[in-house]
């Protein structure tokens, strides 16, 4: 049984009966980070997120990846070989089936970031390859637009879950389950003008890939005691943070999203068999933070995703302040505090054109020291 969904089958039908011709390909994706998380999967292949999920698009935080045919498949990330994770691998191969081709594919994906430590780099990487793929196949020749769009969100989502995020072009995006249904909706989602651009960083605790994928740590999400309660509160706090984007309510924000957090890891923790993505600093500093923000008064939200990481969003206007907190604390600590600043808000790019106007400096690492 296949793992494509009617309406993705349907596309592929169309591309097969285009008889399509592989060329090199290119395409360039950012990561995100998810407000409101989705955490655990239907049995099965179909890539199903047991409760639906709400992002923010980082978009200097991104995956550049080419595919070109060869005679022979091969894989590098970041200048080195390597396996590509095997969703990918089964996906393309059940693609390819489908399409009647058999061609292998040199495929080159290099990160702005570190991979594999909790900043999504499966959603940027997933995006990335379906993007170069359309390209390869020039599908936004053959496709409409929304057929385009459709096959960007439903193709990434059989790569990686969280990348059918990373393929719409907003700052904002929402990942929708549809109950009984072997597909998902994913769209955009609008927001006030402040929340735009908003500022964000990474608190890089460790920047060594994580010990469990998050692959593995979704399969015991159901049988956490917990996990019934965080499902029943999703459709409450995706409309609260939808409502706040829209209106600028920035506590309502903060509170949504650190809440949703918070939870998240408990399920984690509580889970069987149970995973702790929390290192020590990952507490130490996410204390220090808390009580600093509150003292200060201070616009910013933390979230962490399946790592140690700590992610930090604040309005522009604030950057400064939150870097002034961070100095602060790293005073306080007696530690250093290095951090990732997210300084592009560019959405998917696909063809070699759009890929290369990006701005060649995404990322701007800071880290504050003890004075």
């Amino acid at each position: 049984m296949t793992s494509f969904s009617p309406s993705f089958c349907r596309l592929l039908e169309k591309a097969k009966k285009a008889s399509l011709s592989l060329a090199p390909g290119c395409c360039s994706a950012p990561s995100n980070i998810a407000l409101i998380k989705y955490w655990g999967k239907e049995s099965g292949n179909h890539q199903i997120p047991l409760n639906s999920s709400l992002s923010f698009t980082l978009g200097g935080f991104r995956s550049h990846t080419t595919v070109r045919p060869e005679d022979s498949s091969r894989f590098f990330l970041n200048g080195a070989p390597a396996q590509l994770p095997a969703r990918m691998q089964a996906t393309l191969d059940e693609l390819f089936r489908y399409l009647g081709q058999q061609t292998p594919l040199r495929i080159e994906s290099v990160n702005t970031f570190p991979t594999a430590c909790g900043i999504a780099s499966s959603a940027s990487g997933g995006a990335a390859l379906i993007g170069a793929l359309s390209d390869a196949l020039h599908l936004s020749d053959l496709f409409s637009e929304g057929e385009h769009t459709l096959w960007l969100t439903e193709g990434a989502r059989l790569l990686s879950g969280s990348a059918t995020r990373s393929v719409v072009s907003s700052a904002f995006v929402v990942w929708e389950r549809l109950p009984g249904r072997q597909e998902t909706q994913t769209y955009a989602i609008k927001a006030h003008e402040e929340f735009q651009r908003l500022a964000h960083g990474v608190v890089m605790i460790d920047p060594r890939p994580k010990a469990i994928s998050s692959s593995q740590g979704h399969q015991g999400a159901a049988t956490s005691p917990f996990f019934s309660l965080r499902d029943a509160a999703i459709p409450f706090l995706l409309e609260n943070v939808q409502k706040a984007l829209l209106g600028g309510d920035w506590p309502t924000l903060m509170m949504c999203t650190e809440h949703d957090a918070f939870a998240l890891h408990a399920i984690m923790q509580t889970m069987q068999p149970p995973v702790c993505y929390l290192s020590k600093m990952t507490t130490i500093f996410l204390a220090a933070f808390i009580t600093k923000r509150h003292q200060h008064r201070l616009r910013a939200l933390w979230t962490i995703d399946a790592g140690p990481n700590i992610h930090l969003l604040c309005p522009q206007q604030d950057v400064q302040a939150l870097k002034d907190i961070l100095q602060m604390m790293a005073c306080d600590l007696r530690t250093s505090i290095t951090v990732f600043f997210n300084n592009a808000s560019d959405f998917i790019a696909i063809g070699a054109d759009r890929v290369a106007a990006l701005p060649d400096t995404p990322i701007q690492h800071i880290t504050f020291t003890p004075t």
